[in-house]
């Protein structure tokens, strides 16, 4: 093998938390990402002033009143009470965790400021327009200040001030436990615990607090490739390693599904606006001019983004995964800088190392060839089995971690708002289908290359497989949709037109032959329909009249009552077989998931189908493997609710309560249900009810009965059935020429404007992953020339024509 050359990382096995000296964040075996001590919640007074506008910003503030930022007042207030506490901060200079936690605050207080009026013109539904371009510099110099000290750029990042050094314990006993988080600073509403500002915060959070086994995981495969031997021991200690970062993995994605319901996607623009960067912003056509820095010229910074955790990027540097080749790699580089610089480092050496030592050839390589017995050789076949398959499969974690990614961005983003750019400044289609499309193409590549690896890694790739074409699809979808820029939009064109895009007279043409034929068929069908007078008033024999069902009122989630000890009230019972243990629904109801993934109660015997398209064994879900779909619940039985695990974690019926041991402890004799209706039942107009399919609703001595529908004698008139006709068919025929139209002429107008020279650059690119040398990837853009660049290297904010197709790039984030 050879001397092993690069130089050691140092990564804690005990964090120091009450060393002053050292940076906030340093990677350890034991907290992985986060901080090595919990956050710094209060201020020293030195800093009151600074604490008092913090406190008085958020939309709604801790005590439930209006903030500054609801009231547009926080700039004024900055403007006229804040002091430049510069000097005051070089005091606390040594200490660094508090200097992190200034960071924190004047990141946010900065957002705010910048932002401000842009979120004043969102909430009256109009477009973001213009924020501030001058930061003061009572906010300027301090963060420029305390930035340098801790080594961030003089801007709000994800893990130094958004998310990670963001939350405190309410209990400081109870430990890291979601329930247990609260966030320090928020922008609207997330100083409410129960808040999407704050459940998309605290996912986050909750994610990164199983990064410790990931880390110590992969330190251990590294040490047992940097001095393997071959031997079984060292083989099975690889495979150790492994398995710890897969079962980490696991418990990641598994925190991550818990996004959907804790930060629900229909609020989640309402916080964003506060979190967009400067780069390539429409805000910030020429950059922000950070008073007193910089001899008062703009400057640049991305803004904050999910995309800047640690843990998929450690994944793809240990696992060696080849990234797409784009002309945006210089950028991806630079986006390296917003991280922790003890996490930069970390995840550079995991890089070189994992190169280094081999590991991937290592972990995958044949058998030996030295002499060994039969049973040796079998033994070693084995291990190596599992080293392919627990390698695939760590592969098949990242792709359910960027899938799911890929989901949130869909549900959360690109169905909610046109704004062309995400929070770091990027391009908002095709960046994360490329990482993703990256590694699907490296889990093909290695399940073709083996043999044997069982029926766990076969299931994975039929689903990943299919994901693949699932995800080529939806990007072809909203590149269409938007009339995305570059190479997509040309290359991919509306896939609805693809036969008649060449010619809109072609097309105009089509759609007149649509209506001639259409009309000629509808005057034929009406000189076949027979003329008749209305039957006269059908009166249902007693005998066929049936009582109308009356469907269960639909209920709203039962909250747990405070200081019942996590406990649901009496003749209620818990959420936990859909995922919300904390949701209550009473015994008469269970529970679901409705399409806006919200917990909800469920009459007994209906499946909600307007609310749900799942059956009642079922729940409303975002599957890894297939996208958003139907999930089997833990206890199918619509009369049974799950026990947590500390009690057994068996299903037990509505009305017991669950005891030590998993039984189940009957607490009354009866639950009493409302009828529901039948599956198929239409309400009936008069509102008393509904009746089965193929019935009819009616009244006898005033009373609501349902009878059997009486056949049809006679149809539409000609007249009205060729009206109808023309009616629908012109209709259809203006739909599709004007799509056409719209399909064409944002064709044409990308390629008269990419054929526009341009030195703007191509800015935008947003996840950070420092992997291997990339590759090409199906969405890979050509090579683009040198772009104008300010300040030292860093790229300018945004070109005079911003969103441009010369200025937007393939690459996307995840918020």
């Amino acid at each position: 093998m050879g001397s092993i050359t690069n130089p050691p990382f140092q990564v804690l096995d005990d964090t120091r938390p009450q060393d002053k000296s050292l940076p906030a964040f340093m990677v350890s075996r034991t907290r992985g990402f986060l901080p090595r001590m919990d956050p710094i919640v209060k201020l020293p007074a030195d800093f009151d002033a600074l604490e008092s506008i913090l406190q008085r910003m958020p939309v709604k503030t801790a005590s439930g009143e209006p903030g500054l930022l609801a009231l547009n007042k926080l700039g004024p207030e900055v403007d006229s009470q804040l002091p430049d506490l510069t000097d005051v901060m070089d005091r606390y200079e040594d200490h660094l965790p508090l200097m992190n936690a200034l960071y924190r605050d004047y990141s946010f207080l900065a957002s705010a400021y910048l932002l401000e009026p842009c979120h004043e013109r969102f909430v009256k539904g109009e477009p973001y327009g213009l924020g501030r371009q001058v930061l003061p510099r009572n906010i300027s110099r301090p963060i420029a200040r305390c930035a340098e000290i801790c080594g961030f750029k003089p801007f709000m990042e994800y893990a130094g001030s958004y998310a990670l050094f963001n939350y405190r314990l309410e209990d400081p006993e109870a430990g890291l436990d979601y329930n247990n988080l609260r966030l320090i600073r928020a922008f609207e509403h997330g100083l409410d615990p129960s808040s999407s500002e704050a459940g998309f915060v605290l996912v986050h959070i909750d994610m990164v607090k199983h990064s410790g086994p990931l880390v110590a995981g992969a330190m251990d495969c590294l040490d047992v490739a940097a001095s393997r031997l071959g031997s079984v021991e060292e083989r099975t200690a690889l495979n150790k390693g492994l398995s710890a970062m897969l079962s980490a993995m696991v418990s990641i994605n598994g925190v991550m599904e818990t996004m959907w319901a804790k930060s629900r996607p229909t609020e989640y623009t309402s916080f964003r606006t506060f979190i967009f960067g400067i780069t390539s912003q429409s805000m910030f056509p020429n950059g922000v001019v950070y008073e007193g820095l910089n001899d008062d010229q703009p400057l640049s910074f991305r803004g904050e983004s999910g995309a800047n955790d640690s843990m998929v990027p450690l994944m793809d540097n240990l696992l060696q995964v080849p990234m797409p080749d784009t002309p945006l790699t210089q950028i991806l580089k630079d986006f390296r800088q917003y991280r922790p610089s003890n996490h930069k480092a970390f995840l550079q050496f995991v890089k070189d190392k994992s190169l280094e030592v081999q590991l991937k050839a290592f972990a995958l390589a044949p058998a030996s060839a030295a002499a060994k017995t039969t049973e040796e050789e079998e033994e070693e076949e084995e291990l190596i089995r599992e080293s392919r398959s627990l390698w695939l499969q760590l592969l098949n974690q990242v792709r359910d971690f960027r899938w799911r990614h890929w989901c949130f961005a869909r549900e959360y983003i690109l169905k909610r708002t046109s704004h062309p750019t995400a929070t770091g400044g990027s391009p908002i289609v095709t960046w994360l289908p490329n990482q993703l499309e990256a590694v699907l193409e490296e889990m093909a590549q290695l399940y073709a290359s083996s043999e044997g690896l069982g029926r766990t890694c076969d299931d994975i790739m039929e689903s990943a497989m299919r994901q693949r074409e699932t995800l080529r699809k939806e990007v072809d979808k909203y590149c269409a949709e938007r009339a995305s820029y570059g190479r997509d939009s040309l290359s991919r064109p509306c896939p609805l037109f693809t036969i008649i895009h060449q010619s809109a007279m072609k097309t105009a043409l089509i759609c007149l032959v649509v209506v001639v034929v259409v009309v000629v068929v509808v005057a034929v069908a009406g000189e076949r329909t027979p003329s008749a007078a209305p039957p006269p008033a059908l009166v249902p024999r007693r005998s066929d009249l049936v009582p109308r069902s009356v469907p269960a009122p639909r209920q709203h989630v039962v909250r747990r009552a405070v200081g019942d000890d996590g406990l649901c009230r009496q003749g209620s019972h818990n959420c936990l077989d859909i995922g919300h243990a904390d949701q209550c629904c009473h015994d008469d109801s269970y529970c679901y998931v409705n399409r806006n993934y919200e917990p909800r109660c469920c009459p007994v015997g209906s499946n909600c189908v307007d609310d749900s398209p799942c059956k009642s064994d079922g729940f409303f879900c975002s599957k890894p493997a297939d996208g958003i779909g139907c999930c089997g619940r833990l206890c199918p039985q619509t009369s049974h609710y799950l026990c947590p695990q500390s009690l057994g974690g068996r299903c037990c019926p509505y009305g017991a309560q669950c005891q030590l041991g998993g039984n189940c402890l009957q607490t009354k004799t009866s639950m009493t249900t409302t009828t529901p209706p039948p599956p198929v039942c239409s309400e009936c107009a008069d509102g008393t009810g509904c009746c089965r399919l193929g019935q009819r609703c009616t009244r006898v001595s005033e009373t609501a009965y349902c009878a059997a529908a009486a056949p049809l004698e006679q149809g539409l008139s000609r007249g009205a059935l060729a009206g109808i006709g023309v009616g629908a068919a012109v209709a259809i025929s203006v739909v599709m020429a004007a799509a056409a139209w719209v399909c064409l002429s944002g064709r044409r107008r990308d390629e008269d404007e990419l054929r526009i020279a341009s030195t703007s650059p191509r800015l935008g690119l947003t996840e950070d992953y420092s992997g291997p040398s990339p590759v090409s990837g199906p969405y890979t853009e050509a090579a683009v020339p040198s772009a104008t660049r300010l300040l030292g290297g860093l790229p300018r904010a945004v070109p005079t024509r911003p969103h441009g197709p010369g200025d937007i790039a393939a690459p996307v984030e995840m918020d």
